[in-house]
């Protein structure tokens, strides 16, 4: 028998959190759910350019690794940058912190998770409310692949 691995289960816990939330089970709205604006197609998966994700081809990365490049200047608002936004990405990272974004005046119904790889570097990932995603989601995720269990 494996001794308890905390890491690997926080890490667990995570992906269980990342997956309630794109699946909808977690319903925290209060209120009026607004949506967001910039770039929301691109971050919601419902642009053109979302069939060109590769969700074959699994990248792992670090928090570190991801945060590490400079964007685009500008940003285009209505295309997906490559290969940052076509790879479909697996971050080894523990969540510390989340909040739920729907405050009146600059709230835009989404999940801020703050994940933390192991050398301390942090990112802030954003997950739509379901709500404001609709059914033309291109790329959606199964449980199975946001659920990474601990080897027993």
């Amino acid at each position: 028998m494996r001794a308890f691995d905390r890491t690997q289960f926080r890490r667990s816990r995570i992906a269980l959190l990342v997956s309630l939330a794109l699946l909808g089970f977690t319903e925290l709205v209060q209120g009026q759910t607004r949506c967001g604006k910039e770039r929301w197609s691109i971050k919601t998966g419902t642009d053109s350019g979302a069939t060109s994700i590769d969700t074959s081809n699994v990248q792992d990365t670090t928090v570190a690794s991801i945060t590490s490049p400079d964007p685009p200047s500008p940003i285009p608002p209505d295309s997906r940058v490559s290969p940052a936004e076509t790879t479909t990405w697996r971050i080894s990272a523990t969540l510390t912190s989340f909040k739920f974004e729907n405050e009146a005046k600059s709230g835009d119904s989404d999940y801020h998770l703050v994940l933390t790889d192991d050398s301390g570097a942090t990112m802030i990932v954003e997950i739509p409310h379901p709500g404001c995603v609709g059914s033309s989601v291109s790329v959606r995720p199964t449980p199975s692949q946001l659920i990474r269990r601990p080897e027993a």
